[in-house]
């Protein structure tokens, strides 16, 4: 693989973690909660929500589960808005 599609799909998984994070955002805010309110329900520090929702880091598939969950949405939801 060359360095130009190697660096395209960084891109690409950064930008698609971008939107991620600003979706939980969304539903968080939409929700009335705080990150420390979306913490405890989630058992997920709040300084990793605050990283995550910023594109930062991602959580990984059990902790999207998690965030689906309080968020009372289903987890595709998080992935496709």
């Amino acid at each position: 693989m060359c360095v130009e599609t190697m660096t395209a799909r960084a891109e690409d998984r950064h930008e698609q973690l971008i939107g991620i994070g600003a979706r939980v955002r969304q539903l968080r805010l939409a929700r009335g909660l705080t990150q420390a309110d979306l913490a405890n329900l989630t058992g997920i520090h709040r300084v990793n929500i605050s990283q995550f929702e910023n594109g930062k880091i991602d959580l990984g598939i059990s902790n999207a589960y998690a965030l689906a969950t309080a968020l009372g949405v289903m987890p595709e939801e998080l992935f496709h808005g």
